[in-house]
């Protein structure tokens, strides 16, 4: 039983939302149902734009390079990485 909660912490935590009418429980969920989608959103925008950066970053001359303070092995690093990754 170690680190599960006990049947006596479940239901006091529950009594406070039973407390609560219906349609204000379902207030709650959807703001916390829209804050979730947000923040998700959020990510994949993120990750987009890292993919479409380093892509970007592919089409760079030396020059374009020199003047950013990058090589070509730092760009190249920074070009194979996974979108996911910063």
């Amino acid at each position: 039983m170690h680190g599960e909660m006990q049947p006596a912490a479940l239901g006091a935590g529950m009594g406070r939302l039973r407390e609560r009418p219906l349609g204000e429980l379902w207030r709650i969920w959807r703001q916390v149902g829209l804050a979730l989608l947000g923040r998700g959103w959020d990510e994949v925008r993120v990750w987009h734009d890292r993919a479409r950066d380093r892509r970007m970053m592919r089409l760079l001359g030396e020059r374009d390079m020199r003047d950013m303070g990058i090589t070509r092995q730092q760009a190249e690093f920074e070009i194979n990485k996974p979108f996911w990754r910063s």
